[in-house]
């Protein structure tokens, strides 16, 4: 009875172990995956509208950065295949360096500096031409598409 009681419980056991782990996924599940992700928060951002004035500038920044914060968890949740690692985290590092420019443009805008506000939406730019470069190379199609 007891050598029954023991096999069951690490039967359990190596049952749960095996409920916890991450698996990589294919590249072609990873692209799914990631490209619903941006998909999905794309769709987010453009019921925000596009920015009219400046005032627009410091409401869609204060609304935008959470959602980009949220996209950015999500995708880095994904486990990459490990021919495509590198990049997915060197896209998702520009991204990131993305969200003090959000920052930034709420600033430049709540102070009324046109000239700041265009300096810094063009540093994100750039920022955005590189993360969308490597989310083509890894074939994010809706990802890599801003």
């Amino acid at each position: 009875m007891r050598s029954r009681a023991v096999l069951a419980l690490t039967l359990l056991v190596a049952v749960v172990a095996g409920c916890g782990g991450e698996e990589t996924l294919t590249r072609a599940d990873y692209i799914t995956q990631a490209d619903a992700i941006c998909d999905d928060y794309n769709q987010r951002q453009a019921k925000l509208g596009d920015p009219e004035s400046v005032e627009d500038i410091e409401r869609l920044g204060d609304e935008t950065k959470p959602l980009v914060e949220k996209q950015l968890a999500e995708l880095r949740d994904l486990k990459a295949p490990e021919e495509i690692a590198d990049d997915a985290a060197a896209a998702y590092d520009l991204l990131e360096r993305q969200l003090p420019k959000l920052d930034a443009l709420v600033r430049a805008a709540e102070a009324n500096d046109v000239a700041k506000v265009q300096s810094v939406a063009a540093e994100a730019g750039v920022l955005d031409e590189q993360a969308d470069a490597k989310a083509e190379k890894i074939g994010l199609k809706v990802c890599g598409s801003s």
